[in-house]
């Protein structure tokens, strides 16, 4: 899972020293999903999961605010397709997601993946899924 994040790296100015790649945005906010879920059998996994949500929520609207969406979805797409496990995590933490934050994440996302011709369905965002997601029921 830590590969996932590390993969493309952004790396920092040279004002500061010594370089160090830095994760993608997109990418950490979405390993941030995956892991959240894995924490919740460790010891005080709950609160540890509960910060990682904190900490993909804002990259994520960040990225969205930005008009970084198509990024996001590209990862968020990636991460779906690297199998059933890494689905499970990615759809059980945005489901644990605040609904402020559902509302803005989710929509947007399913909007991208549509743009870019994918089926929103297909990575987790059926219609009575997202109805759960987003509080609607």
């Amino acid at each position: 899972f830590c590969a996932f994040w590390i993969f493309s790296s952004t790396s920092l100015s040279e004002r500061c020293a010594p370089w160090r790649g830095v994760p993608a945005t997109e990418r950490y906010s979405v390993h941030k999903l995956t892991v959240a879920q894995r924490r919740l059998t460790d010891k005080d996994g709950t609160a540890k999961s509960q910060k990682d949500l904190m900490q993909a929520a804002p990259l994520m609207s960040a990225l969205i605010e930005l008009r970084q969406t198509a990024d996001l979805a590209d990862v968020y797409a990636e991460a779906c397709n690297r199998g059933p496990t890494w689905r499970d995590l990615i759809f059980k933490s945005l489901g644990s997601l605040s609904s402020a934050d559902a509302g803005v994440i989710i929509p947007a996302l399913v909007s991208e993946l549509k743009r870019i011709g994918l089926e929103p369905a297909v990575y987790g965002f059926a219609e009575r899924s997202l109805r759960v997601m987003l509080g609607a029921f």
